[in-house]
């Protein structure tokens, strides 16, 4: 039968008068030895095998463009290769490295499988000269796609109705594009769009500044990279510290409602500075109540001993 490559898939035409013609690629021609025993009686043509063996028909096509005699002698030399015959091999063949360690377990044995693959590679190989092209149907197809997706069969893109729909979305268009391009050029907006860039500007280094350096060019090959390690490490918060630190917050926020009477008289930020620092609602009070309004602002500058400085 005739044949033909497809980029580097070679196909078998297969036509009889009653039927049409069937396309079938060298792997379903090594399936169909495989799955008759008269061809494969010990079944020694695997999965894995047939993966070789097409891999190994690609590579002759491909490390051979334009030389047809190398890939007819090549194909012809493939059966003999797989049943460990490598008087014809090329240096490529590890029995020509190797001879002494070379490993003849996964050869083929069986007589009757050499002379199918034989037959097979044989016909391949008389079509060497339409195959060292190494021709590809690829372009074709990726143009095919590129017009598809630009102009697909199901749908239509003429008629006055479109035409009208269209210029009608070009001139909306154009008009937002117009009025953004006029409003992003007023002075006001210039002077957000600064605001905004130094805002962000100063979020990042903040969270620069927060954290620790974890990566740079040849951090550990020209720094001390145990001290790097250390600082990692000396960063991590421990369980205990996880839990000190929520039965905290958790304390902060129970105190924080007994100064909820203060929310009318001072702010939120206040009232949460209040808590964090332990001061109670019913000491303040009692400061209030006892000294006056000048040794309760005392108490919270801190020009007490020992307790905390709140307001500035």
């Amino acid at each position: 039968p005739p044949e033909y490559q497809d980029g580097f898939l070679i196909v078998l035409i297969e036509a009889s008068e009653n039927e049409p013609a069937k396309k079938i690629g060298v792997g379903n021609k090594l399936y169909v030895i495989r799955g008759n025993k008269s061809l494969d009686p010990d079944g020694e043509l695997s999965h894995n095998a047939i993966a070789y063996l097409k891999n190994t028909f690609t590579t002759i096509i491909k490390k051979n463009i334009g030389n047809t005699h190398e890939i007819e002698k090549s194909l012809k030399n493939l059966p003999y290769h797989v049943f460990d015959r490598h008087d014809h091999c090329g240096s490529f063949c590890g029995y020509h490295k190797d001879k002494e360690n070379y490993d003849t377990s996964r050869h083929f044995k069986n007589e009757v499988l050499f002379n199918a693959l034989k037959n097979l590679f044989d016909k391949l190989a008389q079509n060497a000269a339409e195959y060292s092209l190494a021709g590809s149907s690829q372009p074709n197809e990726s143009l095919n796609n590129s017009m598809s997706s630009h102009c697909p069969k199901s749908r239509s893109y003429t008629g006055i109705k479109y035409s009208r729909s269209l210029l009608k979305h070009i001139k909306t268009t154009d008009s937002k594009a117009t009025k953004r391009k006029h409003r992003e050029e007023q002075p006001q907006q210039k002077a957000k769009r600064k605001v905004k860039v130094s805002q962000k500007k100063q979020l990042r280094m903040r969270k620069e500044h927060s954290e620790i350096e974890t990566y740079t060019s040849n951090l550990a090959l020209f720094g001390n990279s145990s001290t790097y390690m250390n600082s990692i490490i000396d960063s991590i918060i421990t369980i205990p510290q996880i839990i000190e630190k929520s039965e905290a917050n958790k304390k902060s926020m129970e105190i924080e409602k007994t100064l909820a009477p203060l929310k009318d008289v001072i702010s939120k930020q206040m009232i949460k500075r209040l808590a964090d620092n332990n001061i109670l609602y019913e000491d303040l009070l009692q400061i209030y109540k006892d000294k006056g309004e000048k040794e309760c602002i005392v108490y919270l500058r801190g020009e007490v001993d020992g307790q905390p400085s709140i307001i500035k």
